[in-house]
C-alpha cells in the first residue's frame, strides 16, 4: 500500500455539517454546512423563539436583510456570518462558543438550540480564563 502525505489542514475537518455560535455572537459554519446550504454568498437570519431554532436562508448579496457569508481566511474551510446584534436581540447566550449539528429544512439551514452542543472555546481562551490555583 502506498504512503499518503498527511495534510494538517484537513485533519480536523468533519463531513458532518455544523454551525458554531462564537463568543459574542458571530456564527461560523464548516464546509459541510456551507455546501449543504448551497454555498450561499449571503443569508437571512431567522429565529423561532418558541422552538429555539435559528434559521439561515440563502439570499442574494443585494437582498436588504442579507448578511454576507465570508470565508474565514484565504484557504479556510470555515465561513463566518455576523451575528452579534441577532444574538443580543434574541437573548441567545454567547458567553461560551458552542457547536451545533445543523440540517436543511425546506430551503433553510436550521440550528436547534435545544439539541446537544459541544463547547468550542479554543484552548488559548480556556487557558486564559482559567483561575490561578
Amino acid at each position: 500500500m502506498p504512503f499518503e502525505e498527511f495534510d494538517k489542514r484537513s485533519a480536523g475537518l468533519t463531513k458532518s455539517p455544523f454551525v458554531t455560535i462564537q463568543r459574542k455572537g458571530p456564527f461560523s459554519m464548516n464546509k459541510a454546512a456551507y455546501a449543504l446550504a448551497g454555498e450561499p454568498q449571503a443569508v437571512s437570519l431567522f429565529y423561532d423563539p418558541e422552538e429555539q431554532l435559528i434559521g439561515f436562508k440563502p439570499r442574494p448579496p443585494d437582498y436588504p436583510r442579507a448578511f454576507p457569508v465570508r470565508p474565514q481566511g484565504a484557504t479556510s474551510s470555515t465561513y463566518v456570518i455576523a451575528g452579534h446584534a441577532f444574538s443580543q436581540h434574541y437573548g441567545i447566550d454567547t458567553s461560551v462558543a458552542r457547536r451545533y449539528a445543523v440540517e436543511m429544512r425546506d430551503d433553510m439551514l436550521v440550528l436547534d438550540l435545544k439539541s446537544t452542543s459541544i463547547d468550542a472555546t479554543g484552548p488559548r481562551l480556556k487557558h486564559r480564563d482559567r483561575e490561578p490555583v
